[in-house]
């Protein structure tokens, strides 16, 4: 900044010909255009480098501001986790990161410096949700153990859970969250008690027939009975259902359940006499089970034999 003051104290002289009151208009006339023109060229010039050293220095500041910035943060975030009293691992992970970040900033590879802050920044995160994560999925995995009604439930549980141990032990809490998410979905579906009816509606559909590819690539003709969920009280849920055609799951409140072609053609026959199914069930799904049991009753022919659930789609 001092050279610029130098380097415009040079121009001083014209500046006091041309614009002795800060203004051009007094002072350059049509007879001395010309002349301030030829006069004013290297002025420019001055201007221009005067311009660009204020930019640099800027640019310096900015630079040493960022660092400053960088390095009270990663002294504060560092201290924090110390405080925070996290288990080894993640300790020694922290302070590698930050030990990485001060020598990169003692480098003046600010942008290097500010990823290793992003990256304490995340830890520091991590060390807050594993103060608490422990606690969700014992409270999980213990409700699921108290309400499951069948081995499957619980097997699935105590698979999971031994999983959600090990990332305990490694302190990996993207994965534990992960394992944490798959215990409450399990103990949500084993809390769910609900009715699978077919749909009933004249406007609606309460069938489809359409082709689909098996787990073996072959390409079937596919029966398909449109359901809904209703809980006691007769409302619909929405509820989480796979989609056998590109394997993601869905949150909907109606959905397409595979049947043989015979099961198929009994509700079609029953619709069209009148309108109306008459025994619209198709499955129960009880409290503490994971899978409804299909409970089917057309004319007779499916009175209480079970119908093995195939595969099931979300959108037709």
């Amino acid at each position: 900044m001092l050279n610029a003051e130098l380097t415009l104290k040079g121009t001083d002289e014209f500046f006091l010909v041309f614009c002795s009151d800060g203004t051009s208009s007094d002072n350059i006339t049509r007879k001395n255009y010309q002349e301030a023109q030829q006069q004013f060229r290297p002025i420019e010039s001055v201007l221009d480098s005067v311009v660009t050293s204020i930019r640099s220095s800027n640019e310096l500041l900015n630079r040493q501001e960022q660092m400053f910035s960088a390095q009270k943060s990663l002294d504060s975030l560092i201290l924090e986790i110390e405080n925070s009293n996290p288990p080894q691992v993640l300790m020694e992970r922290a302070k590698l990161i930050y030990e990485n970040g001060i020598t990169s900033l003692r480098n003046k590879q600010v942008e290097k410096g500010l990823e290793y802050r992003k990256n304490l920044e995340d830890l520091s995160t991590d060390v807050k949700e594993l103060s608490v994560l422990p606690a969700q999925l014992n409270q999980l995995y213990s409700s699921i153990k108290s309400v499951a009604e069948e081995r499957e439930a619980i097997d699935q549980a105590d698979k999971i859970n031994q999983e959600a141990q090990t990332y305990l032990k490694t302190a990996d809490v993207k994965n534990l969250k992960q394992t944490i998410q798959r215990l409450s979905e399990i103990d949500s579906i084993l809390k769910q008690d609900y009715k699978i009816t077919i749909i009933n509606r004249q406007d609606l559909k309460s069938g489809i027939d359409r082709y689909y590819t098996d787990e073996n690539g072959k390409r079937s003709s596919g029966y398909y009975l449109i359901v809904e969920a209703k809980d006691k009280s007769g409302r619909v849920m929405s509820i989480l259902i796979e989609n056998e055609e590109d394997g993601k799951t869905y949150k909907v409140d109606m959905w397409g359940e595979r049947v043989p072609e015979e099961v198929y053609e009994a509700v079609k026959e029953d619709k069209i006499d009148n309108g109306i199914i008459n025994d619209d069930e198709f499955g129960l799904k009880r409290r503490g089970y994971i899978n409804p049991e299909i409970t089917m009753k057309i004319g007779g022919v499916f009175r209480k034999k079970p119908i093995e659930r195939a595969g099931q789609i979300t959108n037709w």
